[in-house]
Formats: C-alpha cells, sequence, structure tokens
C-alpha cells in the first residue's frame, strides 16, 4: 500500500502501510513549506535596499583618484570613449577599463557600446554634483591639519590626439 506522503516522494513500503513513514514525510513536508515561506520572507526583505550599504558602495567607488579624475572628465565632457579618458588621464586603456568597471559595478557610470568603442557617462547628474563636495571637504580637512592641498588639473597630453570618433568629428569640424 502506499500512501499519499509517500507517493509524493516515490517511496513503496512493499504493501505495507507505516504510519511512522507517513509521519516523517508529513513533518519533511511541512519543514520544506516553513523553509519555503522563510525563503520568500527573506528574499522580499532583501529585495529593497538598505541606503547605508548602497551609500557605502558608493564611498567605495569614489574612493580611488583615479576614479575621481574619471567622473570629473565625464561630468565636466560628458559621454568619452575609453581611448579619449586615456589620453585625457595619460593612463593605460586596461587601467582605465579596470577603474570604469568599478564605477559601473557601484552604479556610477553607464555603458554604450558603438562598434569597436565603449562610450562612458554619468548614470545621473547628481554625481557630478558630489564632486565639488567631495574637494570642499578635503580642502576643509586640510585646513584643519594646517596642510595645503592641490588638484592637478585634468587636461591630458596635448601633444597627442585621441583617436575616438567624437574627438575626429571635432578636428575635422575645426579643419573644415
Amino acid at each position: 500500500m502506499i500512501c499519499p506522503s509517500q507517493a509524493e516522494c516515490g517511496e513503496i513500503l512493499y504493501g505495507r502501510k507505516s504510519s511512522l513513514w507517513c509521519e516523517k514525510v508529513q513533518w519533511i513536508n511541512r519543514l520544506r513549506y516553513i523553509l519555503y515561506i522563510v525563503n520568500i520572507e527573506y528574499s522580499v526583505r532583501e529585495s529593497a535596499m538598505d541606503g547605508h550599504k548602497q551609500s557605502s558602495k558608493i564611498a567605495k567607488a569614489l574612493a580611488h583618484p583615479i576614479r575621481l579624475q574619471i567622473l570629473e572628465v565625464l561630468d565636466r565632457e560628458g559621454e568619452s570613449c575609453v581611448c579619449h579618458l586615456e589620453h585625457r588621464l595619460g593612463q593605460r586603456q586596461a587601467y582605465i577599463s579596470q577603474q570604469l568597471a568599478r564605477l559601473r559595478d557601484a552604479g556610477l557610470v553607464t555603458d554604450r557600446r558603438v562598434g569597436l568603442n565603449v562610450f562612458y557617462d554619468l548614470i545621473d547628474a547628481s554625481i557630478g554634483r558630489l564632486l565639488p563636495v567631495i574637494r570642499e571637504t578635503a580642502f576643509a580637512l586640510a585646513r584643519k591639519e594646517r596642510q595645503s592641498l592641490v588638484f592637478q588639473p585634468v587636461t591630458g597630453d596635448s601633444s597627442k590626439s585621441c583617436c575616438c570618433p567624437r574627438c575626429l568629428e571635432k578636428i575635422n569640424a575645426l579643419a573644415g
């Protein structure tokens, strides 16, 4: 005889009905149901973002000088490709791509592929408004410690020309 609980589990008791077996299977099914409900409640709680966790994720992404410079260039000049940022910052393409990936993972920049070029832009204008606040805070802390603070301007090497489509359009417009 097969009890309904045993049929669910695919077990056969060779013609004998076992009440102990039925009770075990029922308890296991109850436990599975409770775990299922708890998992649903847990996933619902996890779907709401914790503001402090999100803020710390952003702060960690901003805690690197090159990433701050990348954000400054994107804020000032708008959407830029990696080769443009490479030219502007004087860093290797692989290093800039690595830093852009960290910024993208933190949700600060967005990317768009056009042919072989990948263009990056700030996800929101509020990120650009955050950069002067960071500088102001750094200056205030330096003054408090009676230190001077210098931010090197991000201008790039004018002897090299960026070969991205956006820069080539500007060069052709100036030449023509």
